[in-house]
């Protein structure tokens, strides 16, 4: 008896456990709330590189990691259903030292000193 099978959204299920796909993934498209919690989970710095990352809104705002996590019930509430309220995270970047005029815009810290 076969007992594995896959979900529709990749995760792989086995007798000896699930096997999550993209867990921990660096995303650059926000597209679903599993994205945003799979970015999350990828840690603060890109790689290659080791820039910081932030998550850019819908209204062309960023929010640094910290925030993103502060404010996760409001920001996966409008990627869930599409609202352009300015929580709607639609990407993430990667922050290099050229960009030092860049401030999150809930408590706004330099993303470039993350």
């Amino acid at each position: 008896m076969n007992t594995a099978f896959t979900y529709s959204d990749g995760d792989h299920v086995t007798a000896s456990g699930i096997k999550r796909h993209d867990y921990a993934y660096g995303h650059h498209i926000i597209g679903t709330t599993r994205h945003l919690r799979s970015s999350l989970r990828y840690g603060p710095y890109a790689w290659p590189g080791g820039h910081a990352r932030a998550y850019m809104c819908s209204d062309g705002e960023m929010l640094c990691p910290a925030c993103v996590r502060a404010e996760y019930r409001q920001i996966s509430n409008s990627v869930r259903h599409s609202i352009n309220d300015g929580w709607q995270v639609i990407a993430c970047v990667a922050i290099d030292d050229t960009d030092t005029d860049e401030c999150c815009a809930h408590c706004g810290v330099g993303l470039a000193s993350l």
